[in-house]
């Protein structure tokens, strides 16, 4: 049985990544806005990462484990502040 903690994360990922793909559809629809397309790469960033945090609470085992994926999400913080600019 899963965890509601993980169900919840899970649905989280789900629903930033279902956005995403609405908004590419809308860019792909209209392609003069750009802004669909920018909304949607942050969507994805944002599933990204809480598939990231999911996977940290449930398999870091170790410090050098979890500085890995901390690195990784920094990465993923780091472009989405990008993409706000």
């Amino acid at each position: 049985m899963m965890s509601w903690l993980t169900v919840i994360w899970s649905a989280c990922a789900a629903a930033s990544g279902l956005l995403a793909i609405i908004h590419l559809f809308l860019f792909f629809y209209d392609r003069r806005k750009g802004f669909y397309l920018w909304s949607s790469l942050a969507c994805i960033g944002a599933s990204m990462m809480a598939d990231s945090e999911l996977l940290m609470m449930l398999t870091a085992d170790s410090p050098e484990r979890a500085q890995t994926i901390l690195l990784f999400q920094n990465v993923l913080a780091g472009g989405r502040l990008l993409k706000a600019t």
